[in-house]
């Protein structure tokens, strides 16, 4: 997905007009890779079929068509509604689409600051825009480059140390978190609660009694990161 694309459809999500739910992979079609990126957000109501482009266009109309054909085709009986998300559209394309029943979402993206979803910490881009960045934090601790994933909830970007998050994946069911924490952003792993950076979770588990620094050392859990659990565990009691 495209930084202009995650961005429209982040700030749609993130605006609640959707609902609350979750985004699925893209839909790839022939004119969709050509044109807008499309997107299903999937709610306990309905899919939505969504095409995202800056400035709504009639291929904005055509790749949405192609996708929600093939969204149909693939998924009988599932209540579904379609929509254009964009930055700015003409008043006859917004014309034709209320005559069509499609929805048009006119969202104001901000590029926002890339947070570590280990510490919380600042991701600075040393990318060149090709997914990775590093943590200013944590290069003290691993002197590693940060993976950029985008949220399966809210689809915002969070940055992933992937040897670390390896380790992670094997806890997820000792840290009494539902889901892999990888998957989601810090901000939706915990709903209704302050985000929930991955070491706060360990920190929490450890201080619960759920997890033991010795079971984080069986697990692989870096020595660095695990000293500094052990000093936030301490603060704690």
């Amino acid at each position: 997905m495209d930084s202009t694309a995650q961005r429209i459809f982040h700030a749609l999500i993130e605006s609640g007009a959707l609902g609350k739910g979750l985004a699925l992979s893209e839909l790839g079609t022939s004119t969709a890779d050509e044109g807008p990126t499309p997107l299903v957000y999937r709610t306990k109501e309905r899919d939505w079929v969504l095409v995202a482009s800056q400035a709504a266009s009639r291929q904005s109309f055509l790749s949405l068509a192609e996708v929600a054909m093939a969204h149909a085709l693939d998924h009988e009986g599932v209540t579904t509604e379609t929509g254009i998300a964009c930055e700015s559209i003409d008043d006859a394309l917004k014309a034709a689409a209320d005559r069509l029943n499609i929805n048009i979402f006119e969202v104001k993206p901000t590029s926002g600051t890339v947070l570590c979803g280990l510490c919380g910490g600042p991701m600075n881009d040393t990318s060149k825009g090709n997914g990775w960045g590093r943590c200013q934090r944590c290069v003290r601790l691993f002197g590693d480059l940060h993976e950029v994933h985008l949220c399966s909830a809210c689809l915002t970007a969070f940055g992933a140390v992937p040897t670390v998050e390896e380790k992670l994946k094997e806890l997820s069911v000792d840290t009494g978190s539902p889901w892999p924490v990888t998957t989601f952003c810090p901000a939706c792993r915990a709903p209704d609660r302050p985000p929930a950076f991955e070491i706060e979770i360990l920190v929490k588990g450890v201080t619960e009694g759920r997890l033991s620094l010795d079971r984080l050392k069986e697990a692989g859990i870096p020595k660095e990161l695990l000293q500094l659990i052990n000093l936030r565990v301490q603060a704690k009691r």
